[in-house]
């Protein structure tokens, strides 16, 4: 029997990016496709977006008073009871044509989750000093990965290369892992950061899962977009509506947020999930603290005094992580170097002024299929790049 594929897309207030992510999803010719839309509480606007494309398949879902961004998730994902699940967000997209054939991909394989690699959208405006731009992996490799491994590189790399499935774009999992999940605590969503602990999630409830870089989805980054505002230190709305707290390991910091260091989310994540895995694979405190030194930028002083508040809370050596912040940077940047490189020389990328369509993430779905159907020479395609992130450099 076939089963539905699921595409779920949580919103709040972003009519002017909804409409161009749903069109890239009703766009999909597939007989199984099942649109959820879960409106959190948003003006007239975000409805009449969705009632304005008339589709059957889509689903209009509303909570009926503002709640937070994990737990509109949840509330949307409680809708779905069989099949496939994939989500994106609201300024996100779909590649035409190819979530059926990622999702057949991952039934021929047997395994019940999927992590893709995903390409990225800067839409116009979404910050003054980035460029309107386009990256299209262009790799067709797919491995299998066993689940505490994927848990094991995230926590080593502290989130720098994103490989495990998740409830958010890129990702697709069965409904019965999610269900079984949820059956444990009542809710799946243990964390208020729900797309990096749905990672965790699913890796610790399930023995593999495939890995493949042929992308299906588009990674969307507007001026909407909660993790920009977030790692600009700016305390947005968001924040204030209920949140899922904090693990009691992790002291609130002023600002009210761990999201300014990715560290920090990734490891508060992992210790959320411990009900799962069991804390298998082990990391300690000391190595959590040692990351998170490491990892904050300079001129960051909330990340480092909130790691010093860690360290009290957890009796670390606070002096011993601060003398190891210099070779944990420079091995993360090396790998994060060798990241890039690698993702230069197996992508494209297209800039506005290209002579391509970028106004929306529609057209750049577009555009991104046309690439994938008719690759670039490589050796063009890196020189480019490169030129283009030499003069971004020499600009700033």
């Amino acid at each position: 029997m076939t089963e539905p594929i699921n595409v779920v897309i949580p919103t709040r207030e972003r009519a002017d990016t909804l409409a161009y992510a749903l069109e890239t999803v009703v766009g999909q010719d597939s007989d199984r496709l099942r649109i959820w839309v879960s409106d959190n509480a948003s003006s007239p606007a975000t409805r009449e977006v969705v009632e304005s494309f008339g589709d059957p398949r889509i689903r209009y879902l509303n909570t009926g008073r503002r709640i937070s961004m994990a737990h509109n998730y949840e509330f949307a994902l409680s809708h779905v009871d069989e099949g496939w699940i994939v989500m994106i967000g609201d300024d996100d997209g779909l590649l035409t044509g190819r979530l059926e054939l990622a999702v057949a991909e991952l039934e021929a394989s047997g395994l019940r989750a999927m992590a893709t690699e995903t390409c990225f959208y800067n839409w116009p405006g979404a910050a003054p000093e980035e460029d309107v731009r386009l990256a299209v992996p262009m790799d067709k490799r797919s491995e299998v990965i066993e689940g505490r491994d994927g848990i094991a590189r995230m926590l080593r790399l502290a989130g720098h290369d994103f490989r495990m499935p998740q409830t958010y774009t890129g990702g697709i999992v069965h409904a019965e892992v999610v269900k079984r999940i949820r059956s444990i605590k009542g809710t799946f969503y243990q964390s208020q950061i729900p797309d990096v602990y749905s990672g965790y999630a699913i890796c610790s409830t399930i023995d593999r899962y495939l890995f493949t870089r042929k992308p299906f989805a588009i990674a969307g980054r507007s001026g909407h977009s909660i993790g920009a505002q977030l790692f600009s230190m700016k305390k947005t709305a968001f924040l204030e509506e209920g949140l899922i707290p904090f693990h009691e390991d992790f002291p609130l910091p002023e600002v009210g947020t761990l999201t300014f260091s990715m560290p920090a989310m990734i490891y508060e994540c992992y210790t959320q999930a411990c009900y799962l895995h069991g804390g298998n694979p082990p990391i300690s405190k000391q190595r959590m603290l040692d990351m998170i030194v490491g990892c904050a930028p300079h001129g960051r002083e909330q990340t480092l005094a909130w790691g010093r508040l860690f360290a009290e809370r957890h009796g670390l050596d606070y002096e011993a992580a601060l003398r190891r912040a210099g070779p944990i940077w420079r091995d993360l940047r090396r790998i994060e170097i060798r990241r890039q490189v690698l993702s230069l020389w197996n992508g494209a990328r297209v800039f506005a002024g290209d002579d391509a369509p970028l106004g929306n993430v529609a057209e750049a779905a577009r555009t991104a299929d046309a690439l994938l159907r008719n690759p670039p020479r490589r050796i063009t395609q890196f020189a480019k790049g490169a030129a283009r992130r030499l003069k971004r450099k020499l600009r700033g």
